[in-house]
């Protein structure tokens, strides 16, 4: 309904005539298919989905702030200089 894609365009403050000539050239259905190719690609099972540490590291689901918030913070700092290797 067109109707509704132009009130939704409206309250989120998107021109409605720049959305609507993308799907014309069909460049909003390009990067739909490139967003899809690229999950299939990354083994991506559902949404959420992070994917972290290039591609080494996936966050699946309704996983709780907590958890993303550590997992991010390890990728910037790096683990404790304390700690031991998992790997041994």
């Amino acid at each position: 309904n067109w109707a509704v894609q132009r009130q939704v365009c409206k309250e989120i403050d998107v021109e409605f005539d720049g959305v609507m000539s993308r799907i014309e050239t069909g460049e909003a259905i390009a990067n739909l298919a490139a967003d899809y190719e690229q999950s299939r690609n990354q083994g991506i099972q559902g949404s959420p989905t992070y994917v972290l540490n290039q591609g080494r590291q996936k966050l699946f689901g309704n996983i709780g702030y907590s958890i993303l918030a550590a997992n991010i913070k390890e990728l910037i700092t790096g683990p404790p200089v304390e700690s031991t290797s998992l790997c041994s």
